[in-house]
């Protein structure tokens, strides 16, 4: 099963990509994907947020938002999955976390 077009270590030009996964699939052949983005030094938050806060944008039709512990969380869903980003320092180095999880089983591969 391919990911969606905007699961993509493309989202966020000039980072790097520090891990990319897939959990199992279940019995209905759900998975959670992820990718961790690593911004160069002298990142700021803003940096990291509004990409993505303009792509989730695109992608779902409400994106919530929350700020918590000098982290922003932006989640939504879509009919088949729920997305999130976050945002915030880890270990000193400003990181980006991209996720999504089918909520529905996937469509049959063709």
């Amino acid at each position: 099963m391919p990911d969606p077009p905007w699961f993509s270590p493309a989202l966020l030009p000039g980072t790097t990509v520090t891990k990319k996964g897939r959990s199992p699939t279940d019995d209905q052949g759900r998975f959670t994907a992820q990718i961790l983005f690593a911004f160069p030094a002298g990142a700021t938050l803003k940096d990291c947020v509004d990409p993505l806060a303009a792509a989730l944008a695109k992608i779902v039709p409400t994106v919530q938002r929350e700020e918590k512990e000098g982290r922003v969380t932006l989640t939504g869903d879509t009919p088949e999955q729920h997305v999130m980003f976050m945002c915030g320092d880890a270990k000193g180095t400003l990181t980006a976390f991209v996720s999504y999880r089918w909520t529905q089983p996937p469509p049959a591969a063709p």
